[in-house]
């Protein structure tokens, strides 16, 4: 069996704070930190971004169908909270977080083009949504492999 191909979203900087001294500051984990100095977990990183392009139409959703709104909005939260903690596991248990990730990712993206379906959202809204939850769904198609 080959070994999973985790390498293709998983990219290391050099620079690195030392353990030592975060623990001499007493700061523990510092996202921002971890984000551009650390390993950058790229699927994570799109999961972010795609949140971030539902914010518009995810509003206008709700003042259509509050309960669909929150089914996106639970969806996609569900994909970088698995990414995450998928990070910090091994073996199928990672891979088991990784393919929930990718489930929760199909939903939101299905539920958008319900959402469209019913007239609740136009298609030119939900564009880059749809292109960023696209390219998340093969990110996470390749760390479930």
């Amino acid at each position: 069996m080959p070994a999973p191909r985790t390498t293709a979203v998983l990219e290391t900087t050099a620079v690195r704070a030392s353990p030592s001294r975060s623990l001499r500051r007493n700061e523990g984990m510092n996202l921002a930190h971890e984000r551009t100095h650390s390993v950058n977990f790229i699927a994570l990183q799109v999961s972010l971004q795609f949140i971030e392009t539902l914010r518009d139409p995810v509003a206008k959703l709700a003042q259509h169908d509050s309960s669909l709104a929150d089914q996106v909005r639970r969806a996609a939260s569900s994909v970088a909270l698995n990414l995450g903690e998928g990070r910090k596991r091994a073996g199928r248990d990672r891979r088991h977080l990784w393919r929930v990730a990718a489930g929760s990712a199909e939903e939101a993206r299905t539920a958008l083009l319900v959402a469209e379906s019913w007239g609740y959202l136009e298609a030119g809204a939900l564009a880059a949504p749809l292109a960023v939850g696209d390219r998340l769904i093969g990110l996470l198609w390749g760390l479930t492999r």
